[in-house]
């Protein structure tokens, strides 16, 4: 990689962000821009990632818009979960607890039940 592609790479999520905070979360165009970062950077690894389904769904470009955003978000979780200190064994062993706090975060309830 050229070092002027790696610092436009770099410019990608702070334009999705700016996407967010004009259209908001759910929006066509900020799903398109997540899209748009993972074909052209993490879709260029080996070994590639096989989406199997019906190819009727999978030819729809929204349908293919959805499926990269989800595979960007879950590397990027992937990522951030090693950064920290995440492990792969902790997933496994607190799978429970886990479930539990991401559940909370998701309805903005917490343990404790404050």
């Amino acid at each position: 990689m050229r070092p002027e592609d790696a610092r436009g790479d770099a410019e990608l999520p702070v334009a999705a962000q700016r996407q967010v905070e004009h259209f908001g979360q759910g929006s066509a165009q900020v799903a398109s821009r997540l899209a748009e970062i993972y074909a052209s950077t993490l879709s260029t690894l080996k070994p590639r990632v096989m989406v199997s389904g019906n190819p009727l769904q999978l030819q729809q470009p929204s349908v293919v818009e959805k499926v990269r955003t989800n595979l960007l978000a879950a590397v990027r979780s992937a990522v951030l979960w090693r950064q920290v200190g995440g492990r792969q064994w902790q997933l496994l062993l607190y799978r429970r607890q886990c479930s539990m706090l991401a559940r909370g975060l998701l309805t903005g309830t917490t343990l404790d039940n404050r």
